[in-house]
């Protein structure tokens, strides 16, 4: 990981993502999520995570997150913060988080998951040795839906799914 550049992994992820998304007609735009859409995140009253928890990983050399809007929109509708581990080569996935709900023509309806696993993908794919990515702390009611996308449970008792490369 030393001669990679992480910030530039990440950027070329975020055109990737956007790309995919335009080619299939999504409305959706993606950006690295801001300070200042962080700290509206942490206020936001559609929010159920803790974002403000997570500031300092935010803050981390080897972040990565992904603010979803609709095209135009200054709104953040989804948003997903993870981190990349260089020592152990893998990407830990610390929130992740639809804030759509009840809104069922919303174009981020039920691909929030997908359009993450996407990124998340292209980015090991573009650091060598990856070996897989993390779900920190999955919702109850999510882990039958991670599970599709081919993350286990860790055994052990640990509150944590795992999926290789």
């Amino acid at each position: 990981m030393d001669t990679v550049d992480f910030s530039g992994v990440c950027h070329e992820t975020l055109q990737f993502l956007q790309e995919f998304i335009d080619s299939v007609h999504l409305n959706l735009t993606v950006t690295a999520i801001s300070e200042t859409e962080f700290e509206a995140l942490v206020r936001d009253s559609r929010s159920s995570l803790n974002w403000r928890g997570y500031f300092s990983y935010y803050l981390s050399v080897q972040s990565f997150h992904i603010a979803f809007k609709i095209t135009g929109s200054g709104i953040v509708d989804g948003a997903m913060l993870a981190v990349y581990s260089t020592s152990h080569k893998e990407l830990h996935l610390l929130l992740l988080e639809s804030l759509i709900h009840h809104q069922q023509h919303h174009p981020l309806k039920g691909r929030l998951t997908v359009l993450t696993i996407i990124a998340a993908t292209f980015l090991l794919s573009l650091i060598d040795d990856s070996k897989g990515a993390w779900i920190v702390e999955p919702a109850p009611w999510l882990i039958d839906h991670y599970k599709r996308f081919g993350f286990t449970l860790y055994p052990g008792g640990k509150n944590v799914m795992y999926a290789t490369t």
